[in-house]
């Protein structure tokens, strides 16, 4: 029997104020609906996982926040985090790599025209399966 579709995990991080994970929540569900218009969400993240602000990846964003104005101090800078949202999509397994892409471009939070940059961050896609055991070797994304 011949496999009709892959699950992948999309992962999309983010920066933003603790204050606007509401807002990154209703953004998130703008784009899982145009998610559903072209594929089946399996999963979708209740919550926003804190990933702190220890990272490299949060002092980027945190500074495409601001854009070109001066970044807040030290103590006013708590208030920001890097968080994650976790989707889980069934793509059609016969499906060329830029379809497992276009996935990525709907989910990713932060629009090109918006700056500075209102959710900044990006979207990953790994491949998930029943058992984690259906290929013998350990592919890297």
């Amino acid at each position: 029997m011949t496999k009709k579709s892959d699950t992948w995990c999309y992962i999309t991080r983010f920066v933003c104020c603790f204050d606007a994970l509401p807002a990154a929540k209703q953004r998130y569900q703008e784009r899982l609906r145009e998610v559903r218009k072209k594929f089946k969400v399996v999963l979708a993240s209740e919550q926003a996982l804190n990933l702190g602000r220890s990272s490299l990846f949060f002092e980027q964003g945190f500074k495409e926040l601001f854009g070109f104005k001066e970044l807040p101090s030290k103590e006013e800078q708590k208030a920001y985090s890097a968080f994650l949202f976790s989707t889980i999509i069934e793509i059609p397994a016969d499906a060329r790599i830029e379809v497992v892409r276009e996935a990525i471009d709907i989910l990713d939070l932060d629009y090109a025209d918006e700056f500075p940059a209102v959710f900044p961050g990006d979207t990953r896609p790994f491949l998930m399966s029943d058992t984690g055991a259906e290929t013998p070797e350990c592919i890297w994304q």
